[in-house]
């Protein structure tokens, strides 16, 4: 099917905007000027001992409930700027991980530069002037040992969009990203869409991309986003996050029409918004199986009972349905208990079309 002049004008501008986006993400030397005065400083023997106890060495996993207390004290050490105490929470809770609000912001960016157990961070509601983008930058190139980053409703000072995305680009060592832009944001959403693209490309190490909020909104946005995460050789999961549902329409479209023999490993949906009407979410879930999709998780969606029985026969009937479904715990379908059951079945008849399709065993055998 020939793709509609409308579209191919969308890709066109998507593509021009990320050229223009790569030419103008320099930090100007007014910027170099403003930038924070945070240097490294001697490292204290808590801040020594946590690099020891966990830089490089993995570590049983534990109940984030158990975590809660010691990941409770390092935030509130890192808000009131005490990177003692927070090194030392984090050696005693065994912890790699932190939260990071507004008020935390210049004392995360330390932090950066002198523990070297810290290997996620999660920034919420944090306002960002071009001078700490550019340090904060420059504290990821120092100890490189950052490996998964979560942005959400994040508010950016005028200049300060550009320098982050040049910062985190440079860095180019993420593992795990997610986008949560805020929507009061005063960047352009195509801007962000472009910076999305060119950052994803820049970490080809990532493994994981959680995407959310009304910023995706862009028919051609999901399909150029897969053509670009199907060169990364890692990568595992795309989930996406309160996502209207016609989005869905151009991905389907695009991932049935595609001749990349390439499948997403899992697709995760985690609430839709939208016409319910007008986009069924049993439609786009029925229509998802049978996609070049190893597996989809739903999460938060509920399906009706017709369309989890209708997704179910899916499974079990089409012949070009090679993915595997999963819902967690939190999906409210009324019967989905009595149907897991039904649901096992299908999966393990997928499981069986795919080793039969592997071994390239004729298809009446199934």
């Amino acid at each position: 099917m020939a793709r509609s002049p409308q579209a191919a004008r969308r890709r066109a501008q998507s593509a021009a905007a990320a050229r223009t986006l790569e030419d103008t993400l320099q930090p100007s030397v007014e910027i170099q000027r403003q930038m924070l005065q945070i240097r490294p400083v001697p490292i204290a023997p808590a801040i020594s001992q946590a690099g020891a106890i966990l830089a490089g060495r993995a570590q049983p996993r534990r109940d984030p409930r158990d975590l809660k207390p010691w990941r409770d004290n390092a935030e509130a050490y890192l808000q009131s700027g005490n990177l003692q105490g927070l090194a030392q929470a984090m050696v005693d809770g065994q912890l790699a991980t932190l939260t990071c609000f507004s008020s935390g912001w210049t004392s995360l960016i330390h932090a950066l530069w002198q523990i070297p157990a810290l290997q996620r961070v999660h920034l919420v509601n944090v306002t960002v002037s071009p001078a700490a983008a550019v340090e904060f930058g420059r504290a990821l190139q120092a100890g490189r040992t950052l490996k998964k980053l979560g942005l959400t409703s994040c508010h950016h000072q005028a200049g300060a969009f550009n320098a982050m995305m040049m910062a985190l680009m440079s860095y180019g060592g993420l593992e795990s990203l997610k986008i949560a832009f805020g929507e009061h944001d005063s960047v352009d959403p195509q801007t962000m869409r472009a910076a999305a693209l060119s950052l994803v490309a820049r970490n080809p190490g990532l493994q994981t991309l959680t995407l959310a909020g009304g910023w995706i909104d862009e028919p051609s946005f999901l399909p150029d986003l897969v053509a670009v995460l199907s060169k990364l050789p890692r990568f595992r999961e795309l989930e996406i996050a309160s996502c209207p549902c016609h989005l869905f329409g151009s991905l389907m479209t695009s991932l049935l029409q595609s001749r990349d023999p390439w499948r997403l490993p899992q697709l995760t949906l985690k609430r839709a918004g939208g016409d319910q009407n007008k986009y069924s979410f049993d439609a786009i879930a029925n229509q998802l199986v049978l996609c070049p999709i190893n597996r989809l998780r739903i999460k938060a969606v509920t399906l009706s009972n017709d369309g989890m029985k209708g997704l179910i026969n899916t499974m079990l009937t089409q012949w070009r349905c090679r993915t595997q479904v999963e819902f967690d715990l939190v999906n409210q379908l009324a019967d989905l208990e009595s149907m897991r059951g039904f649901l096992k079945l299908a999966n393990e008849s997928v499981a069986k079309r795919i080793g039969l399709l592997s071994s390239n065993q004729p298809s009446q055998q199934l």
